[in-house]
């Protein structure tokens, strides 16, 4: 029960955070934009990521995942390459969407976003779509 009520704390925490950096005009990237609709979520990743975009795309698909969102895109057109940070990333929405039930698919990967990672970090992007 202490996990839970620790769990909620956090996340609302973190949407309080996020709000409170927005209307205070704190660091703010257009990093990715957030498209929503009925069934699911859309995220389309750029080169700017900063480390708050991380936490602000977690925080949008934690709300999206409450909605009751069945799928998750991933579109890494704009993205000219593939860090650690986002393999994360994907690592842990794959996680979360395969713990609710819901399908992540990537789109646009492409030989450019394989140039510079190793073989686990290409298995991991390609066993992203569930």
């Amino acid at each position: 029960m202490g996990a839970l009520i620790f769990r909620i704390y956090s996340f609302y925490t973190r949407i309080l955070h996020s709000w409170v950096m927005r209307q205070a005009g704190g660091p703010r990237s257009m990093a990715y934009s957030l498209l929503l609709d009925p069934t699911g979520v859309i995220i389309r990743l750029t080169d700017s990521l900063i480390d708050d975009d991380y936490d602000r795309i977690q925080d949008d698909f934690e709300a999206a995942m409450e909605r009751g969102a069945g799928y998750v895109i991933l579109d890494l057109e704009q993205l000219g390459g593939v860090t650690n940070a986002v393999v994360g990333l994907i690592g842990t929405l794959r996680l979360q969407c395969r713990r609710r039930g819901a399908v992540l698919e990537l789109r646009n990967v492409g030989p450019r976003h394989m140039g510079t990672t190793d073989s686990r970090t290409k298995s991991d992007l390609l066993g992203a779509t569930l």
